[in-house]
């Protein structure tokens, strides 16, 4: 029976993948639990819709992530004090807010602890869908 995977299943296929599995595995374990639909003509062409959606996020992603590569970094400005200290520092949200308003909506950044330090830090960011690029953010001081 085919049918067409709406999860990952380890030892069978990953999601969206088309499978011929036996019809009483499909019938009494996958349709009941909702892991996977029968790959009926109207499901494989929603499935190609999808699949093609997916591809042009994609593809916009890439190109996104090129333009932010070409812009080599991104800048945050802190508070420094008279003798160079400073009195904040940058976070994993504020990076993924800047991201977000870049056209990365998905974007993950793990830092250790926030950036309180002048000077460029190369960080890894995650923009979803298993892209993980590193990038550098520039830390400089706010001119008052």
């Amino acid at each position: 029976m085919k049918i067409i995977l709406s999860a990952d299943l380890k030892g069978i296929g990953k999601k969206n993948e088309i499978k011929d599995l036996s019809p009483g595995y499909v019938r009494n374990f996958l349709l009941p639990k909702k892991l996977a639909t029968l790959a009926t003509p109207q499901a494989l062409k929603l499935l190609e819709i999808q699949k093609k959606k997916e591809s042009e996020k994609e593809g916009r992603t890439k190109e996104l992530l090129g333009k932010l590569k070409e812009e080599k970094n991104l800048v945050f400005y802190l508070n420094v004090g008279p003798n160079q200290e400073i009195y904040n520092s940058v976070t994993a949200e504020e990076i993924e807010r800047e991201l977000t308003s870049r056209g990365f909506p998905d974007a993950k950044v793990k830092l250790e602890r926030p950036i309180k330090a002048l000077g460029e830090t190369e960080i890894e960011v995650n923009l979803g869908k298993g892209i993980a690029e590193k990038i550098t953010i520039a830390v400089q001081p706010r001119l008052e």
